[in-house]
């Protein structure tokens, strides 16, 4: 999540590697990489696997059809989980944006739902079982965190912001 996955106190060399890994991207135009993705296929028993390098080579339009593809469960797209994924989303933001000085460098979504949920069960029961959670934070920051002041980070963490804000158009466009 977001534009910038190195930390403050990043290595030249190594700083220089996650910059690159942004640009080429879909990090540096949508603020969203997809770091992973296991689906499980009903109509086949068996998952569907991506992993990091598969998302860093995706483009917008890749993205886009990688998430159909998560919420594809073999019979039916899952759209019952769209409403709550984004509230959930929303929820987040909501949070981040009261955070001053904290910087989420790195960090990642893990989005996981109850595939064993129809559609139906989920609109009657209202009990559409999607859990998102902030992971992954190594590299994350604020003031006041390390004894070194020249690190100064006015704000929210604008670049993991841009990133929920295009995932939350991005399933109201699948809606």
């Amino acid at each position: 999540m977001g534009t910038r996955q190195h930390g403050d106190h990043t290595k030249e060399e190594i700083k220089q590697r996650y910059i690159q890994k942004c640009r080429t991207s879909t990090s540096s135009t949508i603020g969203i990489r997809l770091g992973g993705l296991q689906v499980y296929q009903a109509n086949t028993g068996k998952y569907i696997c991506h992993n990091k390098y598969y998302g860093r080579s995706l483009s917008l339009e890749g993205f886009k059809e990688a998430l159909h593809q998560y919420l594809h469960n073999g019979h039916e797209l899952r759209t019952d989980l769209v409403d709550p994924i984004i509230t959930q989303l929303q929820k987040c933001a909501h949070f981040l944006r009261k955070k001053d000085t904290f910087r989420f460098y790195g960090s990642s979504l893990l989005f996981i739902y109850e595939g064993g949920v129809s559609d139906k069960q989920c609109h009657m029961s209202n009990n559409c079982q999607i859990d998102i959670r902030m992971i992954d934070f190594a590299r994350s920051t604020h003031i006041g965190i390390h004894e070194d002041k020249t690190i100064v980070n006015n704000g929210p963490d604008s670049g993991y912001l841009f990133g929920l804000g295009h995932l939350i158009d991005l399933f109201t466009e699948i809606k």
